[in-house]
């Protein structure tokens, strides 16, 4: 199922500060593995962006699995003219307030352009002079084969690039392969954003490690779980 982030939350708010907000016009947002929560951020950038009153393009290059034009509500994928090809030809669709989604190209054709590092450049140039912030949703680090646009390769092109981790879930090893696999491709990431979806908040660790002592103090135990259930500061969500 779906989440979705709300643009008050704290996080996304920090996440867009030090990237968008810093003046980085392009940015590529990858993970090493897929399911990570990569779309989930792009998607809650591109409308925190919004906000700013600046024109944002929104691309999905994420070939193997794309689902950017579905979490924004788009029931089809728009089909390029035939004889058609460059940035101007990938169809795109205007969600209203300066919110722009191109789903992922089916031409085959684009995606071998697009893997191209020249090329690329050359379409985010174009891009670029169109919209005030390019977001790209790409193929996983790790997932990429021939049929994808390598995620390095998107990353080393854009001005700056963010890493996804689902946290307690991704294997350390595969982050590490992700890390290297940028950093052969000259690419150093702003940061790695970890996604927390599946980490017990701290008022809930709290709350199992009180059953450990039921059958020593049951009626101890019970009413420190009610405090905790009851402590704002405890169940805080930034």
């Amino acid at each position: 199922m779906a989440v979705e982030l709300p643009e008050h939350y704290a996080e996304l708010e920090r996440v867009y500060s030090l990237t968008i907000g810093l003046g980085v016009r392009s940015l590529a947002v990858t993970a090493a593995d897929e399911g990570e929560g990569v779309t989930t951020l792009v998607v809650a950038l591109a409308k925190r962006n919004r906000h700013s009153g600046r024109s944002t393009l929104v691309v999905d290059l994420n070939l193997h699995r794309p689902a950017l034009h579905q979490r924004f509500g788009l029931s089809f994928i728009p089909a390029i003219p035939d004889g058609a090809h460059g940035p101007d030809a990938l169809p795109r669709v205007d969600l209203g307030d300066k919110l722009f989604v191109m789903p992922a190209p089916a031409n085959r054709g684009e995606a071998v352009l697009l893997r191209d590092s020249h090329h690329f450049a050359e379409y985010l140039d174009v891009w670029l002079s169109q919209y005030d912030v390019v977001l790209f949703d790409t193929t996983p680090v790790n997932g990429s084969n021939k049929g994808n646009i390598p995620a390095e390769r998107v990353c080393h092109g854009c001005a700056g690039s963010i890493l996804v981790v689902l946290a307690g879930m991704t294997p350390a090893s595969a982050v590490r392969a992700a890390l290297d696999r940028l950093k052969a491709a000259g690419v150093t990431p702003l940061g790695t954003v970890l996604n927390d979806r599946y980490n017990p908040s701290l008022a809930e660790e709290l709350r199992r490690e009180t059953q450990r002592f039921d059958r020593l103090l049951p009626g101890f135990t019970q009413r420190l779980r009610g405090r905790i259930r009851a402590s704002q500061l405890l169940n805080l969500e930034t």
